[in-house]
């Protein structure tokens, strides 16, 4: 079971790239593997400096294509601690066998002390990234005989 803080610390996630304000629902912009995601982790509350390190994690809720057998549809990456106490930046590279779909973010963790770990399950409000990967892979028929 993961820790709470004593007192609840708020995130908020931006897009580095946002759109001036607006908040879209879906990225104009497709994506691939290889493709680096940028975005930006500030905490607001009393127990921020307690944080020690952040991750993000992305998943797409469409199912894998058939043709993609064996691919992921979900991905993420570490974030590092900017000069603010407040604030984490986060550098995420889309694997070579994700999965064609629609992608968002859905967990950020945290470590902290003395707390251990925390993870933000919920809503953000950045853009959904649509990811394509022209990589394929469907898988041959089998047959199993018995050899005498």
């Amino acid at each position: 079971m993961k820790a709470k803080f004593i007192c609840p610390v708020a995130v908020a996630i931006v897009l580095t790239t946002s759109l001036h304000g607006q908040q879209p629902q879906q990225s104009s912009v497709t994506r691939h593997p290889g493709d680096v995601l940028h975005y930006q982790l500030t905490f607001q509350g009393i127990d921020v400096g307690k944080i020690r390190s952040a991750s993000i994690r992305l998943r797409s809720a469409a199912p894998i294509p058939p043709n993609q057998s064996g691919f992921t549809n979900g991905f993420g990456g570490g974030c590092t601690k900017s000069a603010t106490a407040d604030t984490f930046d986060c550098a995420v590279t889309i694997p070579p066998n994700i999965a064609d779909g629609d992608y968002r973010v859905i967990t950020v963790s945290v470590n902290a002390t003395p707390a251990g770990g925390y993870d933000y399950n919920q809503e953000f409000s950045v853009p959904g990234v649509p990811i394509q990967n022209p990589g394929t892979f469907t898988p041959p028929k089998l047959t199993v005989t018995e050899k005498p």
